[in-house]
């Protein structure tokens, strides 16, 4: 094995061409979490009280360095562990901006 031939072996390896460049631009998409100001919590807070487990709801709420969107049916209200669990997700209410019930 010559020099070269050596050298190779150890040259990094890019399985997934522009792999890297999509998780820089990933990272980059990051937003703020927004604070809610008194009447803004105020009134989640109203919307909160009048839903139920088994109401179907669409929720906003902070995950992972954005906001993110999702619909389910409420299937349990934990005030103690303030989180609202809807079919497969447990949403922090303090991670929440907005919740709506849905017809």
């Amino acid at each position: 094995m010559n020099d070269a031939q050596r050298a190779k072996q150890f040259m990094p390896f890019a399985a997934l061409k522009g792999f890297e460049e999509a998780v820089k631009a990933k990272e980059r998409m990051k937003e703020p979490k927004v604070i809610l100001g008194e009447d803004a919590r105020q009134e989640l807070n109203f919307k909160l009280q009048g839903i139920l487990p088994g109401d179907r709801v669409r929720a906003e709420y902070y995950y992972q360095s954005r906001y993110v969107t999702v619909r389910g049916t409420v299937q349990k209200i934990d005030t103690l562990g303030r989180r609202i669990h809807l079919e497969m997700i447990k949403i922090p209410i303090d991670d929440l901006k907005d919740i709506e019930r849905e017809a």
